[in-house]
């Protein structure tokens, strides 16, 4: 039979090759696996990296906390802004009614204003004709004084006719 060459057992299980390439067995390819890192700087890396997260995330929930109360901030400020909107719209309804009640008001004030006038004219009309009854009735007077002069002086003259005249 044919003699095979026979390898030696380092060169059949893997290739000599480089740190972190492949080396290829006669079963497959396999990988080798990279030089580990040392303790010291892994360590130093994870606590800088857990620092930074452990900072980021105090961060990330102070910035939270202010959102939140921007947020209760601004619902409130909308609530009173509603309010305000609201107090508002029932005073402008109140200010309008009592512009309708001033108006009303006035109308009726003109109304009474106008009687007023009219009832002072009317006084003047009565006072004047009170001065001319008043005249009338001092003329009145006069004739009536001049005619009971006149009826005395007849009188006078009848008993002084009857004294007079012989009795028969």
């Amino acid at each position: 039979m044919p003699e095979t060459p026979v390898s030696s057992p380092a060169k059949t299980d893997a290739t000599v090759c480089s740190p972190g390439k492949t080396a290829t067995r006669d079963s497959g390819e396999v990988k080798t696996e990279a030089p580990a890192p040392t303790p010291a700087k892994s360590s130093l890396l994870t606590i800088g990296l857990g620092a930074l997260a452990g900072i980021l995330f105090i961060i990330v929930v102070v910035l939270w906390i202010k959102v939140g109360t921007r947020n209760i901030t601004i619902v409130e400020s909308q609530n009173r802004i509603e309010q305000d909107g609201s107090a508002t719209a029932a005073m402008q309804a109140q200010v309008d009614g009592a512009k309708a009640d001033s108006a009303k008001l006035q109308a009726q004030a003109d109304g009474a204003k106008a009687k007023a006038n009219q009832l002072n004219s009317l006084v003047d009309k009565t006072k004047a004709g009170a001065a001319e009854l008043q005249t009338q009735l001092d003329a009145s007077r006069g004739n009536s004084a001049a005619l009971q002069a006149k009826l005395e002086k007849a009188e006078k003259e009848i008993a002084q006719l009857k004294t007079t005249r012989p009795q028969k």
